[in-house]
């Protein structure tokens, strides 16, 4: 685990409780596309019944770049509280453009929280919205 959750808890976690959509977990594959505003993640469930080879890709089709923050439920709770949380090195990348990211789970709940990279926006005079396209697949066996 990688310990850049102060900044993820601390600037993030009330964006969170603003969030009134609430999506189901992920399982199988699937893609889909979101518009982040920044300050606005979008937190995606994982739902593991047993160990898994998670695989996810990130396209931004327009916009700032995006990191991707995967954390388990302990970690995401101190998240939303606004608390000093941890996230999984192995299934997060900060200020992408575009990635592909493989690693294995332990059976558990997890959140990948896909948002508008914070450090980006003062490198980068790109105002408005992140269009981003997130595949995804998940093989628990």
């Amino acid at each position: 685990m990688v310990f850049r959750g102060v900044l993820v808890g601390y600037l993030l976690g009330s964006a969170y409780k603003r969030r009134s959509l609430r999506r189901d977990a992920l399982r199988d594959s699937g893609t889909d596309t979101y518009n982040l505003k920044l300050g606005y993640p979008e937190p995606i469930p994982i739902h593991l019944d047993t160990d898994g080879r998670i695989q996810y890709s990130v396209d931004v089709l327009n916009g700032p770049p995006v990191d991707c923050v995967l954390m388990d439920d302990r970690n995401f709770a101190y998240y939303t509280d606004g608390l000093e949380c941890e996230c999984y090195e192995r299934g997060t990348v900060y200020c992408a453009t575009a990635a592909e990211i493989s690693f294995q789970l332990s059976a558990g709940q997890y959140t990948l929280m896909v948002r508008q990279a914070p450090e980006a926006s003062e490198e980068i005079t790109i105002p408005g919205d992140s269009c981003v396209e997130f595949a995804y697949s998940i093989d628990a066996t």
